[in-house]
Order: C-alpha cells, then structure tokens, then sequence
C-alpha cells in the first residue's frame, strides 16, 4: 500500500475542512485536455467503536449511501482475522451501488482517514483513474496490512473513533464522446474538412419551454449558428414530436457552407442514454438557411425509462441537454454541382427517365456588354440552349433567362420537360455564387424561361461583410446552369397540363375535383362539320366536346373551333360551377406533341358552353416536327379532350367573391362612401315547415332594419327572394342607397351557392327590392338530378343570406337615386338627348294657398324647349281633393301639331334645411300637340306633407317654406321611340274585352314629286301593296 500523503501538523490554519478537502483534491491530479470535470465532492464517513472492527477475525461494515455526480456510492471496511500477524489486513474499499454502465466516464477517487477531530491529522492513500465498465462495481480497494495500520492508521484513532473520507471526480471523456457521435457521420473520406466541432446546450426547465426556443449563439469554424427547438412540434400536425434544426447565421449574402452534422438529446446528468439524428446527405447552408427535423424525437419516448441504464430517461428533473457535431467540408466544384442538383424544383416526376449535365459560361468586361447578350449555344438531354443575360438599366437589376432552340416553328407542337438551376459564382470561389431554380415545361410558347429580376447590379457588385469577397471581381464572373431533361412520358404530358392550367392561376382555390378526358378519333378526314364527343362526367355533372373541324362559320374557316359544353346547363338545369380548364389536341402515339389552350369559365345554366374559336389552323394540324417526325394528326388518328378543375369555395373565398361582386356594381359609380358592411345568414333549420311566404328575422345595417323575404310559387315554378326595408315602408323621407348580393346555399359549404346582386334605392315606394325568379323551384328542390351534384337543400335545411353595403346619403346619391328612378325601364335603344335638374325654393307656401288661382308655375327651358312645372297645393280637382298636384308642362308642341317630345322625369317635394328629407315620383310621357301637360293629380297627401316624419323628425313643409325639385331627361325621337309611341297609342285606345291576335308594323315610302296636280275637283287613289298582320292581309288607301 502506498501512502501518498501523512499529515501530523497542529497548526491551525491547516485545520480546516477547506485546505483538507483542497490537499485531497491535488492528489487526483490535473485533467487531461480531452478531460472535462463532470463534478467531483467529498463524503465522510465516522467510524465509531472501530475497535470492534480490529479485533474480530471477520466483521463487514458500511457508510450510508451517498450521491456524487447523480451516481450512488458506499464507504465499506472489512477485517481479515485479527491484526496479529503480518498476513492479516484491513480491507477499505468505495462501492458504486446500482451501477451504471458508461463508455465515456470515468472517476478518480482519493480515499483517507483522519482524526475524527482534527482535519489537520490524517493519511491518504494514492488514487487511480477507474472506468464504469460491467465488470465489478468496486471502484477503488485498498489492503491496509498491520505495519502499516501500526504506522499511518492507529495514531489518527481517538476514543475509539475514527473519520474516513472520500473524494471523487467524475469525469467525461470527451474525445471517446465525439469519436463515438463522428461514427454516425457518413464517411467522406476523400474530401478535405474545413472544420469540426460539437455544441451542447443545457435546459434547466423542460416544461417551462415556450413554443420556440433558440440556443445562444456559437461559432463552428468561421461560421455562427444556433438551434432551434419547438418542444411540442413545428406545426400541429407534428404535434406529438419535438422539432429540431439548425440555423446559419453567417452575415455573407452570397457565401455556401457544406456540413455534415448530427443532433443529439441526452440526459442532463449523463452522457446516458441519448439520441442521435443526421441528415442523409451533406447539407448546403447559406445566409439565414435552416434544416433539420420535423419529427426529430417522438415527445413520450423523452419520459422512457431505459433499463440498460438505471431506469433513467431522457428527461430527468425537468432537465435534458441537446448537443449538435457539425463538421464543415471544404466548398469545391463537386459540392457546388450537387448542391444545384439539390435545388431542383421537381417534387413530382419520380420515376420517369432523364438526362442531365451542367454548362458553364465565363463572362468577363461585364460593363462594356451590351444591354442583351447571349451565351454560346450548347447541348444538354438531346436538345439545344442558350443562357440569355440581360441588364435592366431601368431597375438597375441583372436579368437570366434560359432558352430552348428546338420549339420553334420547324418543332411548334414539340413539349420538353426540364429541372434546371441557374446560377452567378465568384471566377474563383464557387462557394460565393447565387442560384435560382425551375421546373418548365418549354413549349413554342413558353420557350424561354427565367428572372427578370435575378440579382441586382449593386448586390452582385457587393464585398460580402466577412471576407470582403464580391460575387463579381475585376468586372467579371461566372454564368452556370445545371439542366436535367426528362424522357416525356404520358404521366409527364399529365402534368403539363396540370402545370398549363395551374399557371394561369391568380389565386389558390380549392380543387373540388380534376379530372382527364380525351377523345381519339379515328378518321378526320371523315369528319361532319360539327362533331360532339360521347358525354362524359366530371364532379357529377355531365359534358361533351363540340368540334367543328373546319369553323363554326364562315368568318372561321380554315381553323378549328372547340368547345367544353356543359349538358346539363343545355338542358336548362341549375349549374354554377367554376372551371379552369385546357382543351388540347394531340398525337395518339406521341405524348410530347400537342397543342393545348387555357380557359376560366363559370358554367350557368344560361352560360353552359363556353371556348375557342379559333383553336388552331388547319394546316398546322399535319405540320410535322423536325425534333421527332411527328404531326398532331398521324395516319388521320388524333385525340381531343380537356383536362377540367372545378373548385371548391372556402369561407374565406366565398366572401371574398362576394365583396367583389360588390365592388364591381360600384364601379359605374364614384365617391361612394361605405357606411357599414354586414353579411346576415338566415338558417332554415326545417324546411318542410317553411310557409308559402315567409320572413327572415330582422336584422339592423346602417342604422337601418331590414329583413330577407321569400315566397314560394308552385304554380309557376318559381323560388322568389327579396331585400326588404323597413324604415321605408313606414316613411317617404327615408332614402337608402344600398349594395347588396343575395344568395341561397347549401347549409354545410359554401361551395353550392347561387347569388343575385344589384345597386338599388330604397324609399317607400320601392321598399323592396329581389328577384320574383330567383331560381327554379325544381332546380332549388334539385328535383331528377344526380346526388353528387349541387344540393340547396340538405338534411331538410337551407340557408339564406345577404351581404349587404349601405352607403352615406348625400347630394350626389338625391340625384343619382332621381337619375335611377327615371332611367328604371330605359332600354339599349332610348338615347338621350339632355338630363337636368332643376330646383325651386318656396318660402310662402301658405300664401300659394290663398291665391285666387291657388297654383305655382315656374317657366324654364331644357334642350330648346320651354318648360313650366305647375303645382296645387290644395289639389286640382276633385279627384285630387286633400292631395298636392304637380305637373311638367311643355309649351312648344301647343304651337307645332307634329312635334312629339318623349321624356322621363322624377318630381320632388324636400324640406327646405334638410336636402336628404325629400319625397318623389317618377314618370315617362310623350309629350304632343293635344297633350301638353303630365304629372300626379295625387302627388302626395297634403298631411303627409305637413306632418313630422317619424325618421328625420321634420315635413316636407316647414315654417311655410318648402323645395320642389325636378330631375328632366329628353329623349332623342328615334325610330324605336316612335314604335313605342304607336304601339302605347294603340293599346291605349284597345277595348279590354277584346284579345289581341297579333300586331305589326307596315310601312310605305313614296316619293311625291311624280304627282302634279292637273285638276283640284278631280280626286285620285291610290293603294299599298298588300301586306300580312295576324295572318289577315291589309292594304293602305291614300
């Protein structure tokens, strides 16, 4: 037995627990440098009656268990037979109890007795380094024989007492850790590394993590990085794992980092048990890159206990440790090629056949190129490309394009499906470089693909922040392009229709369903001037092709027109489906041969075929393609067909689409300011229950209340929705000017829906407001109609809605709403000559009253006629007893008995302080020589006129004064308003009894300069040819 330390000293200042516990402590030495001190603590252990140990041939005693480094521990001393004898020994020895197996720690310990009084005296025997490996669980035995018992033990031993000590180091083995971790890193034998290294970082409470944590920073060869941990998952549907990645922070735009690294989670008081996770294949890093692992750790598994170590787990205390190696690869031209394979765009071609390489481009004087230019022209995959650089002086941006030579018009049908990456490095320095990517699908028309924007002048100028190193150096740089080229097999010619329709795209719709039909015709040349296809079904509707080989008419010949028609709009059932879809015409052998157009369309039952006119010239049809010999129609086969996406609405969408139809009714008007905007659904919960007419619970808009109403007629099959205002109905000076959609739906998506919308006034006299066929009661009920298609009425409920946009009244809207309600019933053909309005304050009314004549008249002139508006206050007759009259008199067709005037106008009465309280009336006239004057005998009652509105709390009249108002708009007499003119003349004057047969209009041109007169008693006739109304035949005599 060695004794490395014996210590008889009394002095105080070594007398204390400290300088003993430090003097121990030198003995275990310095650590090595792969060494790291995990944690090291003494224990002491009184042994009392230590006599009773010496003396007895075989006694066994032991410490309490202790714990030093989250490890459990035993002081035990043993005697062999009296200390009588040189062979008889005292056996002390320090037991690890439940031991725990580690390759990578490792103790020192220091054992000693001591006067149980005095820290000063005491012996200690030499330490050695002891692994925790299976084979014993006792660490450190030392023999004491009687000699020197006699000599180190016996004079420390008072009143039959004595102190044992221990202290221990744990420690870890670092290098043995990282060697065993570098093992899960694939092994790249022959590429230089830059640099490697590990990070750990400690969490001390495990539950308290919020959603995202981030490590502090820290640096692994000349780059920063940090983790990212989201304890509970990145996104829920990750919610059962804990997501991990790793994020560079280098502050280089432009500089590329190749890593290989690995993720380790480990218990925070052992290097055991752990997990461990890598990548498969080196990782490419560049400014703010992360990668990593969605579902990194299943979150139940942290809380495992592993019985190989102790029933220990990952999480103990709420504590772990997540650690990450990475080692950094020196960036040459191969990691630089397969990192542009890396970027490719594809994530559906996965099992089609390719072609692939890379093509470099130096550029060099780059600021005496011109503004276009075009590198040498190159192959890659059996075809022919070009890069094309472009400097945008305007933007001051670097445009690259790629460019395919074959799909010209010697290859016009010919389609190449291509993966390729294009991308700007440093002449010298491929990890400078930047890149772009894309999957095309090139075409005549979609020849040439790229950024316009691709990099700025100034960036690609720039020396980065920490090498100070410039993408462009001495004006010049690098141009590559990595192209893989598929073989273009069927399931490619499927995707690029997919890709055709989907690049049309302005917005992400749900596809409700997508669906392929082609159409292989067997002889063109056979072909009637129209054909259809069979039909065939897509989101259970039904549809066919309609195909005029030759045009659909004259003006189209020489082309073919096409058309998706929808059947069941054809035969006048419901349908409102919106469509994105490709029509197209191929070769039957050939997939990379076809020609193929885009479409967006709602299919309505009024809209139900809807395409192309001039789909493509007929002579293109047998153009042949020099790339593959091949012609859209080959041995007179071709097929024809469309692949069709019809969409779902969200909510989101649906309401979206709704304030859309809203902003379009406003677009013919300007300055309208939205008072409020609500949507009110109104859900039928039992449908069967529903009356023949019925109201929807009132709801308040603007300050207004309102309701939607519906009336069911089953004698002429009609559903009827309306708006309905009830402040109006109650008062004629309430005016609103409102916006609004209405609609039916499916009660449980949004997607089965039919709308009406229309800018509309609201007054008492157009309170309500909707359409009386709405929709067909069959097609609402969806009566004989397939149970995929749109159903209104599901589970007995239906659900009825408005979005509604009420506005602020002002000026603007008085006379937008007199101009709405005389131009109500104006058709196409009514052109107008003039419109103006015109006003009249009155400020003694009362007076008007009193007058022997008891009128007010006002003379003005509109369009070259004089005009007189003419009002009675107390009425001008006695069919107007208790009413105010109030007409539009035309002077002019009194003195010319052949002058017709059509005209429409609104008349007015308003309070005079408050523009908005106004009550009017609408008409149309034909103003002629017998029929100078027009307008209400009861224009309104003259106690309304008076008396307080219950909205705006005033009359009409107040305080004696009043404004009378008149909105004029004239007509040009054209030859429709002339017909019209007779055709009220006739119908006018039409007995009620009798039933119309029929009714036409004849007309005969004569030309009166052939007739002299010879003689003024001589009378001649003359007569029409004859002509045929109501199947009679008529002659005019003149």
């Amino acid at each position: 037995m060695n004794i490395a330390l014996n210590v008889k000293s009394n002095s105080k200042e070594d007398n204390s627990k400290e300088k003993y516990e430090e003097k121990l402590k030198n003995l275990l030495g310095e650590q090595k440098t792969n060494e790291e001190i995990y944690e090291e603590n003494s224990f002491e252990y009184e042994v009392v009656e230590f006599n009773k140990l010496i003396n007895n041939y075989s006694r066994y005693i032991s410490s309490p268990v202790f714990s030093i480094a989250n490890r459990k521990w035993q002081i035990a001393l043993e005697s062999h037979s009296k200390l009588d004898s040189p062979n008889n020994f005292l056996k002390i020895s320090l037991i690890e109890v439940n031991r725990e197996y580690s390759n990578y720690t490792s103790a020192k310990c220091v054992l000693s007795f001591r006067n149980y009084n005095d820290y000063s005296c005491f012996s200690a025997f030499d330490s050695f380094l002891h692994k925790f490996d299976k084979k014993s669980s006792t660490l450190n035995s030392i023999n004491i024989d009687k000699n020197d018992y006699m000599d180190f033990i016996k004079p420390l031993i008072k009143n039959n007492k004595v102190v044992v000590t221990v202290y221990i180091r744990v420690i870890i083995n670092r290098k043995t850790y990282l060697e065993e971790l570098k093992k899960y890193i694939n092994n790249n034998d022959d590429i230089e590394i830059a640099a490697e290294d590990y990070y750990e970082w400690k969490i001390e409470d495990w539950e308290g993590l919020n959603e995202k944590e981030e490590s502090q920073v820290f640096t692994i060869g000349e780059t920063q990085w940090k983790l990212e941990l989201y304890p509970k998952g990145y996104k829920p549907k990750e919610k059962d794992y804990m997501s991990l990645f790793l994020r560079c922070l280098t502050q280089d735009l432009y500089k590329h980092t190749s890593v290989m690294y690995i993720f380790v989670i480990r218990n925070y008081a052992s290097y055991t048990p752990y997990f461990t996770l890598q990548p498969n294949n080196i990782c490419h890093f560049k400014k703010n890159d992360c990668n990593g692992f969605y579902q990194y750790f299943k979150i139940s598994n942290l809380y495992e206990k592993v019985k190989e170590y102790n029933d220990h787990q990952i999480i103990e205390n709420n504590k772990a440790v997540i650690g990450v190696y990475i080692r950094i690869y020196k960036y040459n031209i191969d990691y630089y090629i397969e990192e542009l394979k890396s970027l490719k765009k594809n994530n559906i071609i996965t099992n089609s056949e390719f072609i692939e390489d890379y093509y470099k481009w130096n550029v060099e004087d780059f600021t005496s190129l011109k503004n276009e230019e075009y590198s040498p022209l190159f192959k890659i995959g059996g075809h022919s490309w070009k890069i094309k650089l472009k400097k945008n002086d305007k933007n001051k941006f670097l445009s690259l394009y790629l460019e395919n030579e074959d799909v010209k018009a010697e290859n016009e049908y010919l389609h190449i499906a291509a993966d390729f990456v294009i991308s700007i490095h440093h002449c010298e320095d491929y990890s400078y470089n930047k890149s772009s990517s894309a999957l095309n699908y090139f075409s005549k028309n979609n020849r040439i693909w790229g950024w316009k924007e691709f990099i700025s002048i100034e960036e690609l100028k720039a020396e980065d922040n920490e090498h100070h190193l410039p993408l462009m150096e001495k004006d010049s740089f690098v141009i590559c392009t990595f192209i893989r080229v598929y073989r273009y097999k069927y399931d490619l010619y499927l995707d690029e229709l997919k890709y055709l329709i989907n690049i049309e795209s302005k917005d992400k719709k749900e596809i409700l369903n997508q669906e392929l039909f082609e159409w292989e015709i067997e002889n063109w040349t056979d072909l009637k001037s129209i054909e259809y296809s069979y039909p065939f079904n897509v989101s259970g509707y039904k549809w066919k092709l309609e195909l005029y080989p030759n045009g659909n008419d004259s003006k189209r010949k020489g082309y073919v027109s096409l058309y998706l028609n929808s059947m069941d709009g054809n035969d006048g059932k419901y349908i409102n489906l919106e469509t994105r879809y490709v029509l197209f015409i191929r070769n039957v052998s050939e997939n990379s041969c076809f020609h193929g157009r885009v479409l967006n369309h709602v299919f309505k039952t009024e809209d139900w075929s809807y395409g192309f006119h001039y789909f493509i010239k007929n002579e293109d049809l047998f153009k042949i393609n020099k790339n593959n010999n091949k012609s859209l129609i080959e041995n007179n086969r071709v097929n024809v067909g469309v692949l069709i996406q019809t969409f779902n609405y969200n909510e989101e969408q649906y309401h979206e689409k709704l304030k859309g139809i809203l902003d379009n009714n406003e677009k013919q008007e300007k300055n309208y300011e939205v008072m409020e905007e609500v949507y009110k659904e109104w859900k039928i919960e039992d449908w069967n229950s529903i009356e023949e007419e019925a109201n929807s619970p009132l709801f308040n808009v603007g300050g207004y209340n309102w309701r939607i109403k519906i009336k069911i007629n089953k004698k002429n099959n009609y559903f009827s929705v309306f708006l309905e205002n009830m402040d109006c109905q109650n008062d004629y000076s309430v005016h609103i000017c409102a916006n609004y959609v209405l609609i039916i739906r499916n009660y449980y998506n949004f997607t089965c829906h039919k709308k009406q919308s229309s800018l509309n006034y609201f007054s008492k006299d157009d309170f309500c407001w909707g359409w009386s066929r709405f929709i067909t009661l069959s097609d609402l009920l969806n009566e004989s109609q397939e149970s995929k298609k749109c159903n209104f009425i599901e589970d007995n409920k239906l659900t009825l809605a408005v979005c509604l946009r009420v506005y602020y009244y002002d000026h603007e809207k008085y006379l937008n709403e007199l101009k709405f309600i005389a131009k109500r019933e104006q058709t196409r053909e009514d052109i107008i000559e003039r419109e103006e309005y015109r006003s009249w304050k009155i400020d003694h009314w009362n007076e008007i009253q009193l007058k022997d004549t008891k009128e007010f008249n006002s003379e003005f002139e509109v369009s070259g006629y004089k005009w007189e508006i003419e009002v009675f206050p107390l009425g001008n007759s006695d069919e107007g007893l208790n009413y105010i009259s109030f007409y539009l008199n035309n002077k002019d067709v009194m003195d010319n008995p052949y002058l017709k005037i059509y005209t429409k106008f609104v008349e007015v009465i308003k309070n005079p302080n408050n523009p908005l309280c106004f009550y009017t009336n609408g008409l149309s006239y034909y103003y002629k020589n017998n029929d100078n004057s027009y307008g209400y005998h009861k224009f309104i009652k003259q106690d309304n006129a008076i008396k307080e509105n219950s909205f705006y709390k005033i009359p009409f009249i107040e305080n004696n004064a009043t404004e009378l108002g008149l909105y004029l708009i004239i007509y040009k007499y054209t030859k429709e308003i002339y017909m019209k003119y007779l055709k009220n003349t006739v119908r006018t004057e039409q007995t009620a009894n009798f039933e119309s047969l029929g009714e036409s209009y004849y007309e005969l041109k004569m030309d009166f300069s052939n007739f002299v007169k010879q003689d003024v008693n001589k009378k001649e006739i003359l007569y029409s040819p004859e002509f045929v109304i109501a199947n009679r035949k008529w002659y005019k005599k003149y």
